[in-house]
């Protein structure tokens, strides 16, 4: 985490990428055990390995600047 934030606090989390969603559900788990409230995550490649489905149905708002698809980045078979 960078910067300060107190309990009660609305946070956005912003991550370079997200694959599963694994690492980036963990991090939303100790915000919110630190007292924040997590209102979304931003993340600069969503590279389409199911880490949305995982995110939104944790209830977080994903939003992705570019997809692994818009940057022509073929997905694993």
């Amino acid at each position: 985490m960078e910067g300060r934030a107190e309990a009660g606090q609305r946070v956005v989390m912003v991550e370079d990428d997200v694959s599963s969603g694994g690492a980036a559900l963990q991090a939303a788990d100790k915000l919110r055990e630190a007292g924040l409230e997590v209102a979304a995550l931003l993340c600069v490649v969503d590279r389409e390995e199911g880490g949305r489905e995982q995110i939104e149905a944790a209830g977080l708002t994903f939003d992705p600047l570019f997809t692994a698809t818009s940057l022509g980045i073929k997905k694993p078979v």
